[in-house]
């Protein structure tokens, strides 16, 4: 799964990047906003964080392993009967396949459903296999493709929110602070409020801090923005599958000229590392 080692690096990234998008919110950004919007929106963008993360949790706890492949890896490995028995049963969104075709694996040695495919990254057969995911660091099969998908949504939905509220209180302040600079208006509550960032008003005297905590939004909007722009991608990609009732792994190889969203990775062996195994094989 998911949290076996070793960890990719852009699976160490998504652990760094999501709580560092929360807190940069709670610190710059519900401070900022005025109280009838700051529960709300902090709300908002939590539950969202929160729910990417427990859907990404689920993905990559869960093994999607070819059943079959398992029930072997377990005799290999010496264990009981009763716990053979039990590899492979429904539960976490898997689903049983005792009607599926079969297919031989010479990488498994061994008889897997027809839906699986070989991942040389993860070095195992994946039933009902879509892709790898990097950032996930596991396969994405018919076991955890569900939550694979709920966590884009959450997530993709999450930068939209940040990015949302970020960009108008980016904008609202510097229109606020060339009025102010103009000489015209009064000083607003946004304006006021961003100057007075965390009490730093009181603790800094005259200094205003206000187009620090721009900065650093506007900073972060940027961040928001290739977020929003990568995993949007992604998102109507995997909406255009489902539509179609296909996986990223036989819509490619339909169509061999397609790439990939970044982030994905269809990661089998080839005809020519295929067929050394096969000739291997052959040899004894």
């Amino acid at each position: 799964n998911g949290f076996e080692r070793p960890f990719h690096l852009s699976q160490i990234g998504t652990w760094i990047l999501l709580p560092t998008l929360l807190i940069q919110f709670l610190l710059f950004a519900t401070p900022v906003l005025p109280l009838a919007a700051a529960i709300p929106c902090t709300i908002c963008v939590f539950i969202c964080g929160i729910t990417a993360a427990f859907f990404t949790y689920k993905c990559c706890s869960i093994d999607p392993i070819d059943d079959l492949c398992k029930r072997q890896l377990a005799k290999k490995d010496g264990e009981t009967e009763g716990d053979i028995a039990s590899v492979g049963e429904g539960g976490d969104g898997e689903e049983k396949a005792e009607d599926e075709g079969t297919v031989h694996c010479w990488i498994c040695c061994t008889d897997v459903r027809e839906s699986s495919v070989h991942c040389q990254f993860c070095g195992k057969c994946t039933a009902g296999f879509d892709h790898h995911c990097l950032y996930l660091n596991t396969c994405v099969g018919k076991a955890n493709y569900q939550y694979f998908f709920w966590a884009l949504v959450s997530t993709l939905s999450m930068v939209i929110a940040r990015g949302g509220v970020l960009s108008g209180l980016v904008i609202t302040f510097f229109v606020q602070y060339a009025q102010g600079a103009d000489g015209g208006g009064s000083r607003s509550t946004n304006l006021d409020q961003s100057n007075s960032w965390l009490g730093a008003d009181t603790d800094f005297g005259e200094i205003d801090f206000g187009l620090f905590v721009a900065i650093v939004n506007t900073v972060f909007i940027s961040i928001d923005i290739t977020c929003t722009i990568l995993l949007s991608q992604l998102f109507f990609f995997h909406v255009r599958l489902r539509k179609l009732g296909t996986t990223t792994y036989k819509y490619l190889s339909n169509n061999p000229t397609r790439q990939l969203p970044r982030g994905s990775s269809v990661s089998v062996l080839n005809e020519q590392e295929m067929q050394q195994v096969v000739n291997r094989a052959n040899d004894t």
